[in-house]
Order: C-alpha cells, then sequence, then structure tokens
C-alpha cells in the first residue's frame, strides 16, 4: 500500500507556485494492477515519479508501505561518467538487490558485451534506454511503477521487456500511469483517476474509465503542462 497523505506538488513558474496536485490524500495498493487513468500533461508522470521518492512533494507526505521501483526505464538516474555496469551495481545495492546477479542478469537480456564496461556518457540513447529497461526488471520489487511504457528499444528488446514484465507481474504488483483506455484494459484490474489536480481511486476500472472519459469530454484545451526539475538519482 502507498498512502498520500495531504500532498501537495507545486511548481515554480516565474514568481508564481502553480499546483499540480493539492491536497490529495488516497491509498494506492502495491499488491494490484493498477492504471494512473490521467490526461496529457495532467500531472501522471509526476505523480509516478513522486510514488518512486525520485521527487518529493511540495507538502504532505507518501507513506510506502511495500519496496517499490524507481520509474521502469528511467534513464535520467544514470551517472554519466561511470560505467554501465557500475551504474547497474549502484542502483542494486541501493535497493538490497545481488550486485552479481543483477549485473549478468542486464547484460544477459541487453547482450551488451563490453558496453557494459563503458561510461554511460559514451552510450547512445537507444543503448541507455535498453540498459535502463533492462535494470527495472532485474531487479524485485513488490511493485514497479511504469509511466506509459511497458516496453520501449527495437523490437528484440520490447519482446524481451514484455516477457520481462510477464515474469515480474506474476510475483508483484504494479502501477501504470496511461492516458490510454484500451491500454489500462489490457494491463490492468483497477485504476485511479486523475481528475484536476485529485486523485480518485475505483475498484471497478470500467467506472474508472467512463469517469475518466467524462472528464476528457469536459476537460477545456491547451492546460498548461505540468512538469519540473528532475530529482537526484537512484533514491535510496
Amino acid at each position: 500500500m502507498i498512502s498520500l497523505r495531504g500532498m501537495t506538488r507545486n511548481f515554480q513558474v516565474g514568481a508564481e507556485a502553480t499546483p499540480v496536485f493539492e491536497d490529495v490524500s488516497a491509498d494506492l495498493p502495491t499488491d494490484r494492477r493498477c492504471a494512473i487513468l490521467g490526461a496529457e500533461q495532467s500531472g501522471k508522470s509526476v505523480l509516478i515519479r513522486i510514488l518512486s521518492g525520485v521527487e518529493e512533494p511540495t507538502r504532505g507526505e507518501v507513506v510506502r508501505y511495500a519496496s517499490l521501483s524507481f520509474p521502469v526505464g528511467y534513464v535520467r538516474a544514470f551517472r554519466a561518467q561511470l560505467t554501465a555496469r557500475q551504474n547497474v551495481e549502484h542502483a542494486a545495492r541501493l535497493y538490497g538487490a545481488d550486485a552479481y546477479e543483477v549485473s549478468g542478469f542486464v547484460e544477459g537480456v541487453t547482450g551488451f558485451g563490453p558496453l557494459m564496461d563503458e561510461p554511460v556518457r559514451r552510450l547512445q540513447l537507444r543503448d541507455r534506454v535498453t540498459l535502463a529497461y533492462a535494470l527495472s526488471y532485474a531487479i524485485p520489487f513488490d511493485c514497479y511503477l511504469i509511466d506509459e511504457n511497458i516496453a520501449l528499444g527495437g523490437p528484440d528488446f520490447r519482446e524481451v521487456c514484455h516477457a520481462m514484465f510477464a515474469h515480474r507481474a506474476k510475483q508483484a504488483g504494479f502501477i501504470l500511469a496511461t492516458r490510454h483506455v484500451r491500454k489500462a484494459l489490457d494491463y490492468c484490474d483497477m485504476a485511479a483517476v486523475v481528475l484536476d489536480g485529485k486523485i480518485v481511486v475505483f475498484e471497478d476500472i470500467m467506472e474508472a474509465v467512463d469517469v475518466y472519459q467524462e472528464h476528457l469530454a469536459r476537460r477545456p484545451p491547451n492546460r498548461p503542462p505540468a512538469s519540473g526539475r528532475q530529482a537526484e538519482p537512484f533514491p535510496a
């Protein structure tokens, strides 16, 4: 379970603080397949980062009663001066996993070979993305936090990602933030909906979809984006 208690997240735009979430209190399960349904720029990506600890709320607190992943495929966490292997082993230790096992798993599924011992700054972006997704699924968590994309990369690696995800989903919960109803229905059995800075949780995913679609129909166009500065890599 993750409990949000009076959680507010503001972003500073010039001299004005713009709220993305305001005084949110909600409980999200970590042992279910839970969608976070939100329109573009609604703050659902911000929420995934807050749940993971990559970002902190402006006010209020997030109480975690389970081990949560960093956002799946989160490339911003890598330290450019360290090698791919050093980054992987560092993340494994932070999250209490066996560094040697995680490193071997990542090397095996990526097929990186010598690239594992190259500084991350020398890797192409597609290789950093591949590394990030492999690392995300290499570490066992109670719950995986996914911002839209279960898999990225070339066709072969996407297939590997889906296999890794399916394996983890048999043993753990996940929270999938998406704007796509079809994706939520394909993967999830419940949902929370982001509604104008609030979060409403529904046990019945079809009820959540109905509320979300009604909200989309009423939502004004050109809403200012919910974004912000990224926090420090790999929170402990």
